[in-house]
């Protein structure tokens, strides 16, 4: 897995998942993998990096589960994560003392 360095941050910004839906032409017919699968994997490749998200949002992609079935798939994996969960966020950091938001 990836290294850790210093002031490393990662933001989770969707699209974790593909979540096909019948809905969008034929992409539920070529999914290999079902959306369970799909959510452990993404959860266990990042729980080495957990100290180091930001914060984990949705994407179009979770949205059509949220859209179809009032399920928050992101918020699922941002729980399961123990991680920060939003719609939006606002960050400031500092590169070379010069302060960015």
């Amino acid at each position: 897995m990836a290294k850790r360095t210093k002031n490393k941050r990662i933001y989770c910004l969707g699209d974790m998942i593909e979540f096909a839906s019948k809905k969008v032409g034929d992409s539920s017919y070529n999914q290999v993998v079902n959306p369970n699968e799909q959510i452990d994997y993404v959860v266990e490749k990042l729980k080495s990096l957990k100290d180091d998200i930001i914060f984990f949002t949705d994407g179009n992609h979770e949205a059509r589960a949220t859209k179809e079935f009032q399920l928050d798939i992101a918020k699922i994996m941002a729980d399961r994560l123990e991680i920060p969960y939003s719609h939006g966020f606002i960050d400031t950091f500092k590169v070379n003392d010069k302060e960015y938001v």
